[in-house]
């Protein structure tokens, strides 16, 4: 059995839902045949959005809660401070999304999603840039062969989405590379242990010891501690 179809559009349905809709005015100073209507729409949702300065300044990086400030110069420095803060915030955006752009208009930036490495978008915030270097890792030892002054130093190899970030300001990975520096000068022999480049023995230090580096985005703390069997641990954090 067959059953034919014939479609009839209700203009004055179509009209009156489109009403209802509602509208909405767009002004611009722009001449019309350097921004036509669809561009000038366009380029309206694609504007950034003041709003999201406050929305920084009450989220997880900034959070401008003044607790134990008391003095009013205190409470404006501290907001001063945290609005230097969000417009870094969102000078890194611009800068992410300008490179992304120059590259090719629908280019995305992928694996910057926790959980969906195949996910992209033309347009990521600086903090979701910040956090995929949370996981990077500076070992610094004593050498045995070096004087007593100088010391081996590993730094957890950069992931590809990692390279492909430094690449968007501009910056070389020498950044992370050059803060390496072993026995023979280049690491040239790696031994996988959760991704990083570590020697094959490794020497005994002092309890307690502890370096921090200042110059890395996410500075971890490696220390050694001895556990009721004296064998030597290693604990990053």
């Amino acid at each position: 059995m067959r059953y034919q179809l014939t479609v009839i559009r209700n203009q004055e349905a179509i009209s009156d839902a489109e009403f209802k809709a509602g509208w909405r005015i767009y002004a611009t100073n722009a001449p019309a045949k350097r921004l036509s209507l669809t561009e000038g729409v366009l380029a309206y949702r694609d504007q950034y959005i003041e709003e999201n300065i406050f929305r920084r300044l009450q989220g997880k990086f900034l959070s401008i809660t003044p607790v134990y400030v008391q003095r009013d110069d205190h409470a404006q420095g501290l907001f001063h401070l945290l609005t230097l803060g969000s417009r870094l915030l969102a000078l890194g955006d611009y800068q992410a999304k300008r490179a992304l752009a120059k590259e090719r208009p629908d280019v995305k930036l992928t694996d910057v999603y926790r959980g969906s490495p195949k996910r992209g978008t033309t347009r990521p915030t600086t903090e979701r840039i910040l956090k995929a270097f949370e996981h990077i890792n500076l070992l610094i030892m004593p050498s045995q062969r070096l004087s007593e002054t100088q010391e081996l130093c590993f730094v957890t190899p950069l992931s590809p989405v990692q390279e492909r970030i430094l690449t968007l300001p501009g910056l070389p990975t020498s950044l992370y590379t050059s803060l390496q520096f072993d026995d023979d000068h280049r690491l040239n022999q790696e031994n996988e242990m959760g991704g990083q480049a570590w020697p094959e023995t490794l020497p005994e230090l002092d309890e307690g010891r502890s370096r921090r580096v200042s110059n890395l985005p996410d500075p971890t703390l490696a220390n050694w501690t001895t556990n009721d069997h004296n064998d030597d641990q290693l604990q990053l954090g």
